[in-house]
């Protein structure tokens, strides 16, 4: 990853529907989470899916594989993996037979819980990021990853919080993830001066 990333201008797009496109030439691109990668229109995935440099992945891992296997991004260049279950080796023998690089942030031994890997058995790195936030959003996740590499810029797009959305959010989490935690794991993001939010993300933490 190191290679890959170093001196890079980085955009990262949040699974929102609302963003922005910032005006950076020849970025590397970060999406998360298949359902996302899914949108075709411009409108709501900028550049489209086959414009992907890099993929964060926690959820729907089935439903990753099937659309790789088929018909995955022509820039794919790196896949990092919420590896706990079934899929784990399926994904990392094919990210190898295509020469992209694969990373697991959650250890590739451990089970899937139905609600997820538990963070408790993700690599060390990500220790600081889940002493704040028990359980992370990938893209909080992906954001706290990428920070962790000589990268030159992240730009931060797409990120809401699911904010107006208030039926997908029960006594302030979203499944296992604690909105607050989330929001308070990104504030600690953005002290780094290589992060640069848009208004959209501001706006919701």
């Amino acid at each position: 990853m190191q290679e890959l990333l170093e001196d890079q201008d980085v955009i990262l797009f949040g699974g929102s529907e609302r963003y922005t496109l910032p005006n950076i030439h020849g970025a590397f691109v970060v999406r998360i989470n298949n359902h996302h990668l899914w949108q075709e229109d411009p409108k709501r995935c900028p550049g489209g899916y086959k414009y992907t440099d890099c993929v964060y992945h926690g959820a729907g891992i089935g439903g990753l594989q099937a659309m790789f296997m088929n018909r995955p991004p022509t820039n794919l260049r790196l896949l990092c993996q919420n590896a706990g279950g079934a899929y784990r080796d399926s994904m990392r023998a094919w990210a190898k037979l295509k020469g992209i690089e694969y990373f697991a942030y959650g250890n590739l031994d451990a089970p899937r819980h139905k609600i997820g890997l538990d963070p408790a058995v993700y690599e060390d790195t990500f220790k600081p990021l889940t002493d704040v936030c028990s359980h992370p959003f990938t893209g909080v996740l992906a954001a706290f990853h990428l920070l962790q590499f000589p990268i030159k810029s992240l730009y931060l797009s797409g990120f809401s919080f699911y904010s107006g959305r208030d039926d997908t959010i029960k006594n302030g989490k979203r499944g296992e993830h604690d909105i607050e935690q989330n929001k308070q794991a990104m504030r600690n993001v953005l002290d780094d001066e290589r992060a640069k939010p848009d208004a959209i993300l501001l706006e919701n933490l």
